[in-house]
């Protein structure tokens, strides 16, 4: 065969976007022929973004198969569930290889993106308050600290807005 007689490949995503731990915590990474092939194809994937192999999800396999006389393989990309409380990820797929065909569009690519969508409850503030009376006519302490302390640990920023109410003047 030579390049104009090969099928071309096409890459595609069953879901956009997967939960993290709940839901759809999965999809298929699909390649399809344009053409049934007399001869097996394989399709090696790259994997990139934000999301971390192993610890945000699981690509079953970086290599799609298509067996002789087939149309198309997949493999399957899994979110896995974790605690903390972060923003959303994405894992970006894309093709690095392919044997017995051509990618369709040629060196550009077909990068799909999969959002993994986090299910974890930001953690709670807790306020707490050292030398919480401050007598105005002692030497020590003149001041007081506040300590915000969270509930568990976040993957986000967190801020902590806080307002003063009462009947002292403020020097």
């Amino acid at each position: 065969l030579n390049n104009e007689e090969m099928p071309t490949v096409t890459l595609s995503v069953g879901n956009a976007s997967i939960d993290e731990g709940s839901g759809t915590t999965d999809t298929q990474v699909s390649a399809t022929l344009s053409a049934v092939s007399g001869q097996g194809v394989t399709v090696t994937l790259t994997k990139s973004g934000v999301a971390i192999d192993l610890i945000d999800y699981n690509l079953s396999s970086t290599t799609i198969s298509i067996p002789a006389g087939s149309s198309s393989g997949q493999v399957l990309l899994s979110a896995l569930p974790d605690t903390l409380d972060e923003d959303n990820e994405s894992v970006v797929i894309d093709m690095d290889q392919v044997t017995n065909a051509t990618e369709f569009g040629g060196i550009t690519g077909q990068k799909q993106i999969v959002n993994i969508i986090d299910d974890d409850f930001p953690p709670t503030v807790t306020l707490s308050i050292q030398n919480a009376g401050i007598n105005e006519k002692d030497e020590q302490p003149r001041s007081s600290l506040v300590t915000a302390s969270l509930s568990t640990v976040s993957g986000r920023d967190v801020t902590v807005n806080i307002t003063a109410a009462g009947t002292a003047v403020r020097n």
